[in-house]
């Protein structure tokens, strides 16, 4: 496979069960350890005690490697996703939009996360 990042050939180890089945790898090994997932954190108290926790997933990435780490990404959501169940993907988030998540925290009385792309 060729790294999407610097563009050199890797070599991805796979066990013989495993030999069928599609694996889309797009970074090499180094270019994911030299990546650091910083996932900004937003802590906004709301209503009744709760918290809006916003979770800005690229502000500090570079644009030409986004698309690749998506397997990263879900690998987040999935663990954020069992600890708590109010998890809500938006494109970007707005401070205008506060009051909804207000109100939505009346209706559901539990923190609410967010991840926004922007």
């Amino acid at each position: 496979m060729v790294c999407k990042n610097c563009h050199n050939f890797f070599i991805k180890e796979r066990k013989f069960s495993e030999l069928f089945l599609r694996r889309k790898i797009y970074l090499c090994a180094d270019c994911l350890s030299n990546i650091k997932l910083d996932l900004l954190r937003e802590v906004i108290p709301l209503d009744n005690g709760f918290k809006l926790i916003v979770y800005h997933l690229y502000k500090n990435i570079s644009d030409n490697i986004i698309d690749y780490l998506v397997y990263e990404y879900s690998v987040i959501y999935s663990k954020l996703y069992k600890i708590n169940k109010n998890i809500i993907i938006v494109d970007k988030f707005n401070v205008k939009e506060l009051e909804v998540f207000n109100m939505l925290n009346k209706l559901i009385n539990s923190d609410i996360i967010i991840f926004s792309f922007m």
